[in-house]
């Protein structure tokens, strides 16, 4: 994936990162609600020498009392201070659990010791706080050595005294909501990205290109409501709309590939699936032939499930099957269909034997006599996947197009048709991608999950 594709994975699923960073947001505001405050109360002690008759002294003694504060800090959570401050206080805890409550540092540089101390609480941080400073200085008493072997005596003295603290440090809501919120937007990222890395279908042009190594000769659009008659044809209903002029370009870029092959006529339309709107395009592309006065012939041979006859509102009965089988001429079966340089060859009778109908000399004689009469033949073919008819018919027309449905026909199955067309000893001429959602009147387009035909 390029930087493109993942910005276009982001915005497809716009929707899923908004709820899933308003949802981490909302967690984190249940989370600082339920969570119990903590307050924080600090004392302060000082330590200080308590005798030196000389400078020399003095300035021992500040050197032996800036040495041993750090020792006076780690004395402060052990036991020997906290058993006496629990008793005092009548605490239901042990030494090893409120230590895990003290924090105890002495500024670098400084003889200062600061004791601070967390409880749900207020007034019980405040006061463990000040009992730790009151018994701090009994306890280095218990067990400083004699006079005789210290050159200075140590005096610990409290300066601050812990108050009750107004407001708790803990939780922290506001906090709470914007790590919630950022953890959910990245969720919601790693989700469409991964869901983007996980889906086999087809997506835009640019990944039909890749996965059929074919020229794309057309992006159509979405066109039309579900319940329209006429929803399948903008040719007709809305000429001037964006819908047909894709349609057109998919006319001027067939000429275009057809520039170094004088002759070429024919083209047969087939998917890897029914409803990947083959049919669509078929009768789309036969109107734009004969927008600009090329006589055309619309031949459905989908003899197995016909829709041709049903879309344009011709008669069915007589049409491919009649003649193959020389029950009807080919002149009375052919219909016409809009305008008088657009002719319409239906299925006929739906035949038992499709297959042989198709692989049979009458086939290929047809469509020679048909390109005789018409200057370009669309035919309608079923899909490859489900039935080996379009793998026959790619032998006899000049050249093969491959409809492609965005967002719904899956990698795999338009590889296994051009699979089969080469084992055919055919290769296509291009693909048209089907079912792009227009953005704005023009030439873009992105994924669609909607049906049409």
């Amino acid at each position: 994936m390029n930087v493109m594709e993942y910005v276009a994975a982001l915005r497809r699923q716009w929707i899923a990162i908004i709820v899933l960073s308003a949802l981490g947001a909302v967690a984190g505001l249940a989370l600082g609600k339920l969570t119990p405050p903590t307050y924080q109360a600090t004392s302060q002690v000082f330590v200080s020498v308590t005798s030196g008759e000389t400078i020399q002294e003095l300035a021992q003694g500040t050197t032996f009392t800036q040495n041993i504060v750090q020792s006076y800090v780690q004395l402060a959570r052990t036991p020997a201070v906290l058993n006496p401050v629990i008793s005092s206080l009548s605490l239901d805890t042990s030494a090893k659990h409120l230590a895990k409550r003290v924090h105890v540092e002495s500024p670098i540089n400084t003889v200062f010791i600061d004791i601070t101390v967390d409880a749900v609480d207020p007034e019980e941080a405040a006061d463990i706080a000040n009992a730790i400073a009151d018994q701090l200085p009994e306890t280095v008493e218990s067990l400083t050595p004699t006079a005789k072997e210290t050159p200075s005596g140590i005096t610990l003295t409290t300066v601050t005294e812990a108050t009750e603290p107004n407001f708790p440090i803990s939780p922290n809501t506001k906090l709470y909501i914007a790590i919630g919120f950022v953890l959910g937007a990245l969720l919601g990222i790693a989700f469409a990205i991964i869901r983007q890395l996980l889906d086999t279908r087809v997506g835009d042009r640019d990944d039909l290109a890749a996965t059929t190594k074919l020229p794309v000769l057309g992006v159509t659009p979405l066109w039309g409501a579900k319940n329209e008659t006429n929803k399948a044809l903008p040719m007709l209903k809305q000429p001037e709309g964006v819908a047909a002029e894709s349609y057109r370009r998919l006319r001027s870029n067939l000429d275009f590939v057809w520039s170094g092959t004088p002759g070429a006529k024919s083209v047969m339309l087939t998917s890897a699936r029914p409803g990947d709107g083959k049919t669509t395009t078929s009768l789309n592309l036969a109107l734009a032939l004969a927008e600009r006065g090329d006589r055309v012939v619309l031949v459905d041979a989908d003899l197995r499930r016909p829709s041709i006859a049903k879309a344009t509102g011709l008669e069915q009965a007589v049409g491919l099957t009649t003649v193959l089988i020389e029950k009807v001429p080919l002149r009375q079966a052919l219909q016409s269909w809009t305008v008088s340089n657009l002719d319409v060859l239906t299925s006929g009778e739906i035949p038992p034997n499709a297959l042989q109908l198709i692989d049979s000399p009458k086939t290929r004689n047809l469509i020679s006599r048909l390109k005789d009469l018409y200057d370009y033949v669309v035919i309608d073919a079923p899909p490859l996947l489900s039935v080996v008819d379009a793998s026959l018919l790619a032998r006899e027309v000049d050249g093969t197009i491959v409809v492609v449905s965005s967002g719904h026909t899956k990698r795999a199955q338009v590889t296994s048709v051009l699979e089969a067309l080469e084992q055919a000893g055919e290769k296509p001429v291009g693909t048209v991608l089907t079912r792009a959602r227009a953005k704005e009147t023009g030439y873009s387009y992105d994924y669609s999950s909607d049906e049409s035909e």
